[in-house]
């Protein structure tokens, strides 16, 4: 009797097992957890990369993609899924990038390694409703490139932007001449509408490193450098103002009341006080009044200390006293000078005003307006040849000492031709700049909300490979976009993006696929238009919009 029960006992029992084996609907099925799109971080020190995996589990294989703008796209391999714990290899321009990590309260964390380099990384799983939030929110700040027929001629370039009262966008660049020289020449653009048929302001044999700019009145202001001498580098700065749009120009003015043959340029013009405030490189103090008889590398070995920068520690300022930290009287013996001076409607000369009395000699300066005053950006230089990011503000009348924007620490024998842009949108100002300290080229920016008073901390904004270049636009949000140029394998590459103060950016976008010299930004409206030279085939100043909304 009880062998007959147990028997059927487990009878019923294989029953039930059969049963359960062969009933799917009533197994629990595995919930695919890996399957889908994630945002990845990449982190190594302080330098971080975004990235994009599109992840398929199929079993315990993963497959999939990868989408990054500083990596590259490519596909994953050798992927797998098994006991908590993921492992791919992500193709990408640098080589294998191979992730491990594991599944922890949603997120994606664990450790990458590309051979030479490691970090951690993290990832957070799209929801379809942010993926469709996310991809909006991109096309709001990134907007699409359009480009536009450019005014300017075969072999032009020098191109620079300005923005009218009434929203009008002026663009100026130098065409070359049939005999011999360049003429300095300028053009308009509505909202919508092509550029207009260009103007000339002036041309000549020697006419070089130029802008516009349109002032609150409706005039307009242009700069242009001349040769002053034998030397090189020995120019005069000019100044000329027009008060029918452009139509006819004033005798040129010469801000610099000192005329020996010395290196001057790397002008800066913003409007102030009813006129024109004029920042400038001086080089009377340098032997001979040339920056390369001084030693201090010309335009052409500065090109080339990319591969000669080392690290360094030390930067030109220090506490409040200036001399006391590389700028007395035997550091600037054979200094450039960074100058000041307020030029009036009527060609009426201000006072002459000494900013810094040793900065890099060939590095373009940026000024921006502030609601009590202005703020100037500039590369810096110590006796131990750092050459970092400084600022001197106007506020209420009086100027500060030099500070320390930036503490990169970038020590380099000769100048590296590559200045930082500043931007103010009321109180917001943004300043962009490009360092190579440490054999690491890098662009930051640094994002203030009082004026200049205070920033915060700098934000990776490219590191692949940039060669620099950078302009920038405040936005009144507080975020900023900024330009730079990359050195990619078919040649160098214009990008931009938006810079959030939190530090957070929007992914980068191609604005140009080759440029030489800098690109330049402004914007009107919710529009921003972009200046460049094509350097492909036949060189000539190219433009196009990118629209700003949501920012």
């Amino acid at each position: 009797m009880g062998v007959s029960v147990i028997s059927v006992v487990i009878a019923l029992l294989a029953v039930v097992s059969s049963a359960s084996s062969t009933a799917p609907w009533q197994a629990k099925p595995k919930v695919d957890v890996i399957s889908g799109e994630w945002d990845t971080v990449l982190t190594s020190q302080d330098n971080t990369a975004q990235i994009t995996l599109k992840l398929k589990l199929e079993g315990a294989k993963v497959t999939g993609t990868s989408e990054s703008s500083h990596l590259g796209d490519g596909a994953i391999s050798n992927g797998s899924w098994a006991n908590n714990m993921l492992k791919i290899t992500v193709d990408t321009r640098h080589g294998p990038l191979a992730l491990t990590g594991s599944l922890r309260n949603g997120k994606l964390i664990g450790d990458w390694d590309m051979g030479n380099m490691q970090g951690k990384w993290e990832a957070k799983k799209k929801t379809p409703e942010a993926k469709g939030a996310k991809e909006a929110t991109s096309a709001n700040q990134n907007g699409v490139v359009n480009e536009i027929d450019s005014p300017a001629g075969a072999g032009s370039g020098d191109p620079n932007l300005s923005v009218g009262p009434d929203g009008r966008v002026f663009l100026s660049w130098l065409d070359p001449i049939r005999l011999k020289g360049y003429a300095l020449k300028f053009a308009v653009r509505s909202r919508g509408d092509a550029w207009s048929k260009p103007r000339t302001i002036t041309q000549g044999e020697t006419r070089f490193d130029s802008s516009i700019l349109a002032l609150p009145d409706g005039s307009l202001s242009a700069h242009w450098l001349t040769k002053s001498g034998p030397g090189m580098h020995a120019n005069d700065v000019n100044l000329s103002i027009s008060r029918d749009g452009g139509r006819t120009w004033g005798e040129a003015i010469v801000p610099h009341q000192d005329r020996t043959p010395a290196a001057r340029g790397f002008v800066s013009m913003i409007p102030a006080n009813g006129g024109i405030a004029i920042v400038w490189l001086n080089g009377r103090k340098m032997t001979g009044g040339d920056p390369g008889a001084a030693g201090h590398g010309s335009a052409e070995k500065a090109r080339a200390g990319a591969s000669q920068h080392t690290g360094g520690a030390d930067h030109q300022h220090t506490g409040g006293d200036h001399r006391a930290a590389g700028h007395g009287p035997t550091a600037s013996e054979m200094g450039m000078s960074l100058m000041y001076r307020m030029i009036g409607m009527d060609g009426t000369l201000g006072k002459e005003v000494l900013l810094d009395d040793r900065v890099c000699e060939c590095c373009q300066t940026s000024a921006a307006p502030t609601l009590d005053g202005m703020a100037v950006v500039y590369r810096d230089r110590s006796e131990r040849e750092v050459r970092d990011i400084s600022i001197v503000r106007l506020k209420n009348g009086q100027w500060s000492e030099p500070q320390p924007l930036s503490k990169d620490g970038w020590e380099i024998q000769g100048c590296p031709v590559n200045g930082p842009a500043i931007s103010s949108a009321g109180q917001n100002l943004a300043v962009a700049w490009f360092t190579a300290a440490k054999d690491q080229p890098r662009v930051y920016a640094a994002l203030s909300s009082d004026g200049g008073a205070t920033f915060g901390p700098p934000i990776l904004v490219g590191d692949e490979n940039p060669i620099g270049r950078v302009d920038v636009i405040a936005l009144p949000s507080g975020n900023a976009l900024v330009s730079w140029v990359d050195r990619m394998p078919d040649g160098p590459e214009v990008r931009a993006r938006v810079v959030r103060p939190d530090g957070s950016k929007a992914p980068a976008i191609v604005v140009a696929e080759t440029s030489s010299g800098v690109p330049r930004m402004k914007m009107s409206g919710d529009e921003v238009i972009i200046a460049w030279t094509d350097s492909r085939n036949i060189i000539r100043v190219h433009t196009a919009t990118l629209r700003m909304t949501g920012n």
